[in-house]
């Protein structure tokens, strides 16, 4: 008889597969992760000659990242993560990394590394590097796994070779404003290779995976996994912060490029709006490359306590600094479920962020304060400052409650091994065109 599944991971987690709008067959997540332990229909007797067989292993190729060790952002945290998860549980891991000057090891935590060229031509050195990876591993896995979808076109190469492409989106790229018109073209067409080129699509955020069902109604199967994060057990040193001339606990903290999308430029309005506060707002993001939206920050944090602390790549240092702050601002608006945001909820943060559709999935239930203009960001400072210390305690436990309930990488990759357990879609898909020649016929 089947086995029956012992793991049912919360409901923001369950993989909500559907085949878009377009009549496919689908799985209903139940279905996917099983039903709950209790189960009145088991029977008494059990035929111990009937046992399901062991989980598929299955090979998989992750491209789309730097590479690993993770010393990046959230698509290198996330294939560092999932790499050393899915070796862990038995399947073969292949990593593409950008080549570079450094060492090259052949393996990391048991999964393959392959190094292809990124030319230095801006974003177009990202869509070569993956192209490249997507061509030489086209035969050589069960499972491309492509991380962003500005290279989806050349998916099509793997997928006609036999290989099974997911695809994940990484937002709504094409909404950026940092992109000139010809770039937002591009990434437009690549969202619609993506659901056709792609088997699966691997949503985020349920608000991108409905995005793309709203824009795009026949195509790939959707799935809905998050990114993960850690949950930080223990107080870091407060050495880092005070370093930066920061006390813990009397300062707000934003960590984000510096680009129109994150809202930095009403989080500093409102900053300053808000009167005085007595606590600093230290932003961690590059102001060396002086574009006309940093020269407007720059501008707008004069005679201010805004302080720009330039950017922070270890880890450590960056656990320190948000788990002291006195809460974190989040501005991103146009991605999915943003990994800096699920690591303020792992470091215990109290929040100021957008209010849009993404950042209110992810922060759920969770006491926080939101803003669109300045003007909202202003009453939500002023309202973190006013909190007493139980009120802080409560936000700050509620905080890590979240991430550790929903977001642990734990439980992300158990959905991520839960669909590597399926029936192969490649497999999948070719029984049902047989079924439907067979009717025809």
């Amino acid at each position: 008889m089947p086995k029956k599944s012992l793991y049912a991971p919360p409901e923001a987690l369950k993989s909500s597969i559907s085949p878009a709008k377009d009549g496919g067959i689908g799985l209903s997540p139940a279905e996917l992760l099983g039903s709950p332990t209790v189960d009145s229909q088991v029977p008494d007797f059990v035929d111990p000659t009937e046992s399901s067989s062991p989980p598929r292993k299955r090979s998989i190729a992750i491209v789309g990242s730097r590479g690993i060790p993770a010393r990046y952002g959230g698509f290198e945290t996330a294939a560092d993560v999932l790499a050393q998860r899915l070796v862990a549980a038995g399947h073969r891991v292949i990593v593409s990394c950008e080549e570079g000057p450094g060492p090259r090891p052949e393996t990391y935590a048991g999964a393959e590394l392959r190094y292809y060229p990124a030319p230095p031509l801006g974003p177009a050195s990202t869509i070569i590097h993956d192209s490249l990876a997507l061509w030489d591993l086209r035969k050589e896995v069960d499972i491309i796994y492509l991380l962003g979808y500005g290279a989806a076109f050349a998916a099509v190469l793997p997928r006609m070779a036999g290989a099974e492409i997911w695809i994940n989106p990484d937002g709504v790229e094409w909404a950026r404003a940092k992109w000139p018109p010809l770039a937002k073209a591009w990434f437009r067409a690549m969202e619609y290779m993506t659901m056709r080129v792609a088997h699966r699509v691997v949503s985020d955020a349920e608000a991108l995976a409905d995005h793309l069902r709203s824009r795009h109604t026949t195509g790939a199967e959707i799935s809905t996994i998050a990114y993960g994060t850690d949950i930080v057990k223990r107080a870091p040193s407060t050495a880092i912060a005070k370093s930066h001339g920061l006390t813990p606990d009397n300062y707000f903290l934003i960590v984000c490029r510096l680009e129109p999308e994150n809202h930095i430029l009403e989080a500093i309005e409102g900053y300053k709006a808000a009167g005085q506060l007595g606590m600093p707002l230290a932003i961690l993001g590059s102001i060396e490359k002086q574009t006309p939206y940093v020269k407007q920050l720059l501008h707008a944090a004069k005679n201010t306590d805004v302080r720009f602390l330039g950017t922070e790549y270890n880890p450590q240092k960056l656990v320190a600094l948000r788990y002291h702050a006195r809460a974190y601002v989040h501005g991103h608006s146009v991605g999915g479920t943003n990994p800096s945001l699920l690591e303020a909820l792992g470091a215990s943060n109290m929040l100021l962020a957008h209010n849009n559709p993404f950042n209110r999935e992810v922060i759920g239930s969770v006491t926080a304060e939101w803003f669109s203009t300045p003007e909202e960001a202003a009453d939500g400072y002023k309202a973190l400052v006013a909190l007493d210390e139980s009120q802080v305690q409560i936000r700050r436990n509620a905080a890590r409650s979240r991430a550790k309930n929903k977001y642990s990488w734990k439980l992300i990759s158990e959905a991520y091994e839960d669909l590597l357990a399926l029936e192969p879609l490649v497999a999948k898909q070719r029984k049902q065109q047989e079924i439907a020649v067979a009717q025809i016929a």
